[in-house]
């Protein structure tokens, strides 16, 4: 593992586990960088005592630090792996995993998913030109953003319904591609299965 391991939970050594992660993720060799996302997905459900009176799934101290805007930053480069670079594209993968993982283990988003830019990043990588483990991975991924936002608009006061509202938009675009017999088969069945959660 590139950074120390999480341990016992307490904040200090919290704190210095998300700077570890950090660390590891904008500065680290690539390969480095896929160990530490697998080791962060792998933590998502865990829990730690964030304080004497109250604890937190790791999800949501992941989902809502300055690690959660590095993931975004790290999917939203433009350039496309291709098939001569193998470990770009497992890095790209192992990213939608643990986006996917902490869209369903955290309980909360600070800013919200809209403001986090979710939507563009996983529709990009929804492109007729992503690779296979891309496609899959963002769908299975929006699949999860699109549960937790429904969740979210269930329990919401009235006056706060709007921001769990996803766009317009996305709905069409999941609608498109579910329905488009030349998509992969997974993809589909990814967002077949969304539109079946959200619609209950």
């Amino acid at each position: 593992l590139p950074f120390a391991a999480l341990g016992s939970g307490e904040a200090e050594e919290v704190e210095a586990f998300l700077t570890g992660a950090f660390r590891c993720l904008s500065k680290g060799a690539m390969q480095e960088q896929i160990r530490g996302l697998r080791y962060l997905e792998a933590c998502c459900s865990c829990r730690v005592q964030a304080s004497r009176t109250c604890d937190m799934r790791v999800a949501d101290l992941v989902a809502n630090s300055s690690l959660m805007s590095l993931l975004m930053q790290m999917l939203s480069v433009k350039r496309q792996p291709s098939s001569t670079d193998p470990l770009s594209t497992e890095l790209k993968a192992q990213l939608l995993s643990l986006v996917g993982e902490l869209l369903r283990h955290a309980t909360y988003f600070e800013p919200d998913c809209r403001d986090l830019g979710l939507f563009d990043v996983l529709l990009e990588h929804l492109r007729p030109n992503s690779s296979l483990p891309l496609g899959r991975g963002a769908a299975a991924a929006l699949g999860e953003l699109l549960f937790f936002m429904a969740a979210q608009l269930t329990e919401a006061p009235m006056a706060q319904q709007g921001k769990w509202q996803p766009p317009q938009a996305v709905l069409q675009r999941v609608i498109q591609i579910a329905t488009d017999e030349e998509e992969d088969v997974a993809v589909r069945h990814y967002l077949i299965q969304t539109m079946e959660n959200i619609s209950k």
